[in-house]
């Protein structure tokens, strides 16, 4: 038999892994032949989930976990860090009734109650407020709602909308009377750093409605709140924050990703304080010369 640019005895050509001989079709590996099955089976990269063998094609997700490809149609992911939910990634998993499929990695920090969300409204505010977005918690309601409320009040069926700012607007005729921010809707069951995240979102949208900013492009508003979202992340120091800032800064969303590139080259040339103050005075972002786009 010929092989491997040599000739062999019929019971001389064994597969390396099962000492089998190998009758037609081999595969090299390291100079020695197997069956192409053997191969796969004793030097292919084990699934993290069902530890088989995995073929040429898989999966590696954001967190550097490999896996069958199959698994994505039959498990559950994290709605916040994006793992699929098992026992050999997770450790399991919760799904809230009506609410988020959370894995056990992310569920032991969820925000469940209105006093955990309270507090820590209240130091997204904080944070708010430094970088001059000053605005009062306490004059907004904010409710923990379910998926399909959520997706019913954005009129938006994706599954990833994780948080609404609804705003009333009154007119008079034509005219403008009051335009202010009514409540905040967040997604419950999210883990603290992501309700934080989310929060930090939605009120820089509730500061935007209090300085009855209209006119605004929805590239320009979901921009800065991208931003906001950014600069708090920046801060955190976490390797879930580091996370979020690749998602962020990854996006090709044409409205979220292109917005928040636009005000972060912003940043670069102008500065917040220009930036809020041409927010509420030109209602758009500070135009960006040749310095800012270098930048981006």
């Amino acid at each position: 038999m010929r092989g491997m640019g040599r000739d062999w005895h019929p019971d001389c050509f064994t597969c390396a892994a099962c000492h089998k001989r190998i009758k037609k079709k081999f595969a090299e590996h390291k100079g020695v032949p197997f069956h192409e099955n053997c191969l796969i089976k004793t030097n292919a990269p084990r699934c993290q989930i069902c530890n088989k063998p995995m073929a040429k094609t898989f999966i590696q997700d954001a967190w550097d976990n490999q896996y069958c490809a199959d698994h994505q149609k039959r498990l559950v992911k994290c709605q916040s860090c994006g793992r699929l939910i098992s026992e050999a990634l997770t450790r399991g998993g919760v799904e809230h009734r009506g609410g988020p499929s959370i894995c056990n990695l992310c569920h032991p920090t969820a925000i469940l109650d209105s006093k955990q969300a309270s507090q820590l409204t209240r130091s997204v505010c904080a944070f708010l407020s430094k970088l001059n977005l000053d605005i009062d918690p306490t004059t907004i309601p904010l409710t923990l709602v379910n998926n399909k409320t959520l997706r019913k009040a954005s009129k938006n069926r994706r599954d990833e909308v994780r948080g609404l700012c609804r705003t009333r607007t009154t007119m008079q005729g034509k005219k403008v009377m009051d335009h202010r921010p009514e409540e905040i809707l967040i997604l419950k069951g999210l883990p603290k750093e992501h309700f934080c995240m989310v929060a930090v979102h939605e009120f820089t949208h509730a500061w935007i409605a209090w300085h009855k900013v209209r006119g605004l492009s929805k590239r320009d508003e979901e921009g800065l709140c991208c931003l906001m979202e950014f600069l708090w992340l920046r801060e955190q120091k976490t390797p879930m924050a580091k996370f979020r800032l690749k998602q962020l800064n990854d996006s090709k969303d044409p409205i979220y990703g292109k917005g928040l590139t636009q005000a972060k080259a912003a940043l670069k040339q102008h500065g917040l304080p220009t930036i809020l103050s041409s927010i509420r005075t030109e209602k758009r972002l500070p135009r960006i010369g040749l310095l800012g786009k270098f930048l981006t």
